[in-house]
């Protein structure tokens, strides 16, 4: 499983607790401040550095740390961010860095910015008031951080930072997906819609890249009315980092009319025939939920010299 390293300039909190957010999106990760860090003491593959822009340049520490610590970062891969009030769409800010990166460089953006007044020291306060008298307006405080866009840029660089591990080939990742889901018969299925957010203890059935649930109804039915994609999550009992074994799935679900030869599928599984379904006294509702995507965390992968982390994505399968 590749490790990533959140490094990070921050004078008054704002990069540093963006920092400490993509740690937590990326993990496993750990944020910390440039200042202090010893690349040689570090086994991280993937790094992202991140400082703040004042003054339309970025913190001197950051560019010294790049200067500094080029050969290290030449044999990982980088991704940058810098954090201002001001947009900068075109990534102007951040240029100097990135070419001081050079080709590990595989992401760059540029995130909002926090000014409490109250906060600022007495140079900065009056390089501020300064700016601010030659431009004709006035020194308040201002948030233009957008933490959705946070989230999304994590999510983007835990993609990049998955695709860079060793992996199984697909055919060989499907065959553990299903022996594993296979050796399994209870998940917990998570819906979300109206009535919340929904994580039900149920047995499955799986064939065929689908999963299918037998439920007499509940509010996990409320949700799926009005939103269809559902999360689904496996797991072996915890012993230790040794045998840890789990999957997630996400996909797409269907209510199965009880005429359809899905149903009879899942009514021959559960040893159930549709005489006996006319005696309960309540409905069965069969759940399809067609998979899209599965992560396999599975600790015995790494003695077949691969990473224990797998993605497989079930839409580009033939």
């Amino acid at each position: 499983m590749i490790h990533t390293c959140v490094l990070y300039v921050s004078h008054y909190g704002t990069t540093r607790d963006i920092a400490r957010a993509l740690a937590r999106i990326l993990g496993p990760a750990r944020a910390s401040p440039v200042e202090g860090f010893a690349p040689a003491a570090c086994a991280c593959e993937f790094v992202v550095i991140g400082t703040p822009i004042f003054g339309e340049v970025p913190d001197p520490r950051a560019t010294r740390f790049v200067e500094e610590n080029r050969d290290w970062l030449a044999q990982r891969k980088v991704a940058l961010f810098t954090s201002s009030l001001a947009p900068d769409d075109k990534g102007r800010y951040r240029t100097s860095l990135s070419r001081l990166i050079g080709p590990s460089l595989v992401s760059g953006t540029s995130l909002g910015g926090r000014l409490d007044v109250a906060s600022l020291d007495t140079a900065d306060r009056a390089t501020m008031e300064a700016f601010a008298c030659a431009t004709g307006s006035s020194v308040n405080n201002a948030d233009t951080l957008d933490w959705s866009a946070v989230a999304a840029w994590g999510l983007k660089l835990r993609d990049i930072r998955d695709s860079l591990g060793c992996h199984l080939d697909d055919g060989q990742l499907r065959s553990e997906i299903e022996r594993f889901l296979c050796s399994h018969d209870t998940c917990a299925l998570a819906t979300a819609g109206d009535a919340g957010i929904r994580a039900t203890p149920i047995e499955y059935i799986y064939t065929q890249g689908c999963l299918y649930f037998l439920s007499e109804g509940g509010v996990k039915f409320a949700n799926l009315l009005s939103n269809p994609h559902v999360s689904v999550c496996v797991f072996d009992p915890y012993h230790t980092m040794a045998d840890v074994g789990g999957l997630q799935l996400t996909g797409t679900a269907r209510l199965v009319d009880p005429r359809d030869v899905a149903a009879d599928r899942v009514l021959d599984a559960r040893h159930l025939t549709r005489g006996k379904l006319g005696q309960l006294p309540f409905d069965l509702n069969v759940i399809e939920v067609h998979l899209e995507r599965a992560e396999l965390l599975l600790s015995a992968l790494s003695k077949r010299g691969v990473d224990s982390r797998q993605i497989y994505d079930f839409t580009c399968s033939t």
